[in-house]
């Protein structure tokens, strides 16, 4: 009798061991969301072509605008313009959000096709310092006065990302942004 009330002593100590251990990593969770919330952890970055710096200037302020009121987290905003030689150079926070435009337009759009590159390699080599890349088209912005993901055939080809409407495009960066910050939040509970 002493044998099996020992038992169901040492049992009922474990599971309750268990369940305060995951209601406290729970709450550190929820408080680590919190505090990325609250702490502007979101850099945003425009990379542009200098020539037509007013143009790009215009399409994240559109941009900014459609992302905090989806998300309801403020953007820090830096200008870059394509003097800017490697993402290593801004990628000094933990979430940044590296946007180009104007894709494939010439040679800056060749180099905006770099540092686009560069942005997603940077992402999947260093999981603590996350980059969102995203790609805006200024012509479409111009026409519908709503961001959106620039999709051609060879980014299509090469990243794989899926066309869609506007509302399947943020949902996908939803998706991303809860993926990045569980990644950081596990990071930071190591």
């Amino acid at each position: 009798m002493e044998l099996y009330l020992g038992a169901v002593a040492i049992f009922t100590i474990a599971i309750v061991t268990v369940a305060i251990t995951i209601w406290f990593l729970w709450k550190r969770r929820m408080w680590c969301f919190k505090h990325m919330k609250n702490n502007d952890m979101f850099d945003a970055y425009l990379i542009y072509d200098s020539k037509d710096g007013k143009t790009s200037k215009w399409v994240l302020e559109e941009f900014v605008k459609t992302f905090e009121k989806h998300f309801k987290w403020k953007l820090n905003v830096n200008l870059r313009d394509t003097r800017f030689k490697n993402v290593h150079d801004f990628a000094k926070t933990h979430m940044t959000i590296v946007i180009v435009t104007q894709m494939m337009l010439g040679p800056a759009g060749e180099y905006n096709l770099k540092i686009f590159q560069q942005a997603l390699e940077y992402s999947r080599m260093h999981p603590n310092y996350s980059i969102i890349p995203i790609v805006l088209d200024t012509d479409e912005i111009k026409m519908t006065a709503y961001p959106k993901w620039h999709h051609l055939g060879e980014i299509m080809t090469m990243f794989g990302y899926m066309k869609g409407s506007d509302e399947d495009i943020w949902n996908r960066l939803n998706v991303i942004l809860k993926t990045k910050q569980k990644l950081l939040c596990d990071i930071s509970n190591v």
